[in-house]
């Protein structure tokens, strides 16, 4: 099975646009589909607690909370993701890509590598390359 290598994010946003998505919605796939793909991947390594909401600083510099169920994006990742590991929708290599681009993900891998059990783990998610005004926050 070949390697699939993985682009930074501009790279990959720049290939996002040049196949037809908005610089904006580039910047909402790069953000959303890893954090969703690599929530079913937490869970079977035991994190119990996920944090409904993605913390995301505004223009003005204020942190605000996001409801995850408000981003269209994340939830149609999420159903893919869970789809995919119930039934194998995807190339498991390609599926593997995607989570591992998740910061959840390399903490998670960080934190077993060091020892640490995940059972009963809580993640919270926070964007700091993504302002809250491209999650639909008006100010």
């Amino acid at each position: 099975m070949a390697q699939i290598d993985a682009p930074d994010d501009t790279a990959l946003s720049a290939a996002l646009v040049r196949n037809g998505f908005s610089k904006r919605e580039a910047d909402l796939l790069i953000a959303f589909v890893p954090l969703a793909f690599s929530r079913p991947v937490l869970e079977d390594l035991g994190v119990a607690h996920f944090a409904e909401t993605v913390s995301a600083q505004t223009a003005k510099g204020t942190w605000i909370e996001v409801p995850l169920t408000s981003q269209p994006i994340y939830v149609a990742a999420l159903e893919i993701a869970r789809e995919h590991r119930r039934a194998g929708l995807i190339r498991n290599e390609a599926f593997k890509v995607i989570a591992l681009r998740s910061e959840q993900l390399s903490a998670a891998s960080n934190a077993l590598n060091a020892g640490a059990d995940l059972k009963g783990a809580s993640i919270a998610s926070a964007f700091v390359r993504l302002p809250a005004e491209e999650l639909g926050y008006i100010s």
